[in-house]
């Protein structure tokens, strides 16, 4: 018997947008069908037991937390002028070639990648656009732009991931 994604997503309990677009990345099992998406039940409920979860995972054990779970990431701060942009990104150098595709007249340069990747790479680009918000750069549009030396940021990315690790 086939399940819609909204139903997949109420037995995941997560929203219906979120589980169309994991289907919709190959991240969940699912077929599209017209507008909507649908999977057999029976290899939904593989997929939610067959997650991969670290050995030493302590948190929550709702089955779709396995899914939820961020994913690791690269830290990644770029100057292009006299800004530089705090971001994550699975691949910094594929993001930086679509940032300087999209905006040509941006000369962007000096690229400063975490070497290791972070499961709470979200956590630490929160953090760090936190610790920068005195330096955000004027435009509403420009969220993770900040007017400050790469130095000052780079500094402020190592206390916040040395307070997470415990170094």
């Amino acid at each position: 018997m086939n399940i819609t994604y909204k139903e997949a997503a109420r037995r995941a309990g997560c929203s219906a947008n979120h589980m169309r677009r994991l289907m919709k990345a190959g991240k969940a099992p699912g077929t599209k069908i017209g507008l909507g998406w649908i999977v057999p039940e029976s290899l939904f409920s593989e997929w939610i037991e067959t997650r991969d979860v670290p050995a030493d995972y302590s948190g929550p054990s709702h089955p779709m937390d396995r899914v939820l779970e961020e994913r690791p990431r690269h830290i990644y701060i770029f100057r292009a002028g006299d800004h530089i942009k705090v971001g994550i990104a699975a691949n910094p150098e594929q993001r930086w070639l679509q940032i300087a595709t999209c905006n040509p007249l941006l000369d962007i340069e000096g690229r400063f990648i975490t070497a290791s990747k972070y499961r709470n790479a979200l956590y630490i680009e929160r953090r760090m656009h936190v610790e920068l918000a005195s330096c955000r750069a004027p435009s509403p549009h420009a969220k993770e732009w900040f007017r400050c030396e790469t130095t000052y940021a780079v500094e402020i990315l190592k206390r916040v991931i040395a307070e997470l690790t415990g170094a």
